[in-house]
């Protein structure tokens, strides 16, 4: 189990370009199969199980899990940090405390251009939910929550108003220790200075990842928490799944519209626990959720990719309404601190709100 080889970035990519997408890694859960084989939460994609490519958003990858259940099952995983795929080796199994076969939640996403979506932390304020949080300033990256994923600080914005005075997981990046980690963040507006969160991000270009940091895969620390009535979308295609005690969904199914959101591998709306790969047996149909039932496909939908956009076009569109903060200069396409755009109360997006 574990590493077995790094092969060179542009081997994932075929001669038609339009294999940027995959199933990507977000929760993690404790002594979980997938808790001890490195995966790296946000930055690793699974590309492919047992040799069959995942591509594809539909059932394969659930049907390939539950026919591996307690046999080793071989990933191919693509890392967005360094650039390189490695080899994995993991049993799918119930025989553990936790939620699904893997214990871990995924989400079908495209991987193409993600380094320009990364929120960069710039500035901390003294006593803020922020700095309560333990948000350290020029080394933290914001990548998203156990149920979606950040792309640009509108994402960010929404999250802390659905969860104004209660806590929210988020992922967090530290480019000192190279370590993704969780951390616990409780947006207010009582804690004495300006918005809801105390702190300044930075997104676009000159926000990406600081290139000393690309020769390693990063390393995950930290596990996530699953809702006890979550469902995994593996229980409905293992061949004996006890009948009332079928394992819950490693993520729970979010509730607001959100493209990016992850699946579990055991299904979840917005995040999936894991994803299953393209089936290579069965060509999938038309329809890729046609067949599963509805409580499956709520749970696999998440983190799903929009289907319409190809690969070599850019990250999903953000929620309707403006774009917050306005893009800086002419032509550059990048936003410089977004600062008003989450943090202060009285910015016209949270007039409006």
């Amino acid at each position: 189990m574990g590493n077995d080889q790094s092969t060179a970035a542009t081997q994932v990519v075929d001669d038609q370009g339009n294999d940027h997408v995959g199933f990507r890694v977000l929760g993690i859960q404790e002594n979980s199969p997938a808790a001890v084989v490195g995966f790296v939460s946000f930055f690793d994609f699974i590309l492919s199980a047992n040799g069959i490519r995942l591509d594809t958003k539909d059932s394969t990858f659930m049907e390939l899990i539950a026919r591996s259940e307690d046999k080793p099952l071989q990933l191919s995983v693509y890392n967005i940090k360094s650039q390189t795929t490695r080899e994995l080796s993991l049993t799918p199994s119930r025989n553990w405390p936790g939620k699904g076969m893997l214990g871990v939640t995924i989400r079908f996403d495209s991987f193409d251009g993600v380094e320009d979506h990364l929120l960069h932390v710039l500035e901390v304020a003294k006593k803020s939910p922020a700095d309560v949080a333990t948000l350290e300033p020029g080394a933290d990256y914001l990548l998203g929550t156990p149920e979606r994923v950040f792309r640009d600080p509108e994402d960010l914005y929404d999250e802390i108003v659905e969860h104004l005075d209660q806590p929210f997981q988020c992922y967090v990046y530290n480019a000192k220790t190279d370590q993704v980690r969780l951390v616990r963040i409780t947006p207010h507006d009582r804690w004495g200075g300006e918005g809801y969160l105390g702190a300044e991000i930075g997104h676009g270009y000159l926000h990406r990842l600081p290139a000393s940091v690309h020769a390693t895969i990063g390393e995950s620390v930290g596990f996530v928490s699953i809702s006890s009535q979550a469902k995994a979308a593996t229980d409905y295609f293992a061949t004996s799944a006890p009948a009332a005690d079928r394992p819950a969904v490693e993520e729970v199914q979010p509730t607001q519209e959100d493209t990016s959101a992850p699946i579990l591998e055991e299904e979840h709306n917005d995040v999936a626990p894991l994803a299953v790969d393209e089936p290579t047996e069965v060509a999938p149909s038309e329809d890729p959720e046609a067949g599963l039932p509805a409580s499956v496909l709520a749970s696999a939908s998440i983190n799903n990719v929009e289907e319409s956009a190809s690969p070599s076009v850019g990250p999903p569109t953000p929620p309707k309404g403006p774009t917050y903060p306005p893009p800086v200069g002419t032509g550059i396409g990048f936003p410089m601190s977004t600062v008003a755009t989450y943090i202060d109360p009285m910015s016209p997006k949270a007039a409006h709100e």
